[in-house]
């Protein structure tokens, strides 16, 4: 990625500079790059199933490993967002929250 995508947009310049937020937005990137890694591993497993070109073993085990690695790292994605915009866990206590996070709730339902 360029300097230029590693930029936080935020009202609050306080934001941007604050180490703990940038550091789970960098968790949460790492995470969907797993994610990526696992759709890419059932797609591998998919195309080779279709052309034949792989024993249908190596296919199994494509799929197996993207299937075992996607809702992991989807799940970490979804608690990172949400311990930074400060929703509340499943224990009922509110987590820490950084200041002035924005609107980071996305479609991360569980």
């Amino acid at each position: 990625m360029n300097g230029e995508s590693n930029r936080i947009p935020a009202v609050d310049p306080a934001v941007t500079s604050s180490r703990r937020f940038q550091g789970t937005l960098s968790k949460a990137q790492f995470w969907l790059l797993a994610v990526f890694v696992a759709m890419s591993l059932v797609a591998a497993a998919a195309r080779s199933v279709i052309d034949g070109s792989e024993s249908p073993t190596i296919a199994a085990v494509l799929a197996v490993a993207g299937m075992a690695l996607l809702p992991i790292a989807w799940r970490n994605v979804a608690l990172l967002l949400e311990r930074s915009d400060g929703v509340p866990s499943a224990d009922g206590a509110r987590a820490e929250t950084a200041p002035a996070a924005g609107n980071l709730r996305l479609a991360l339902q569980r």
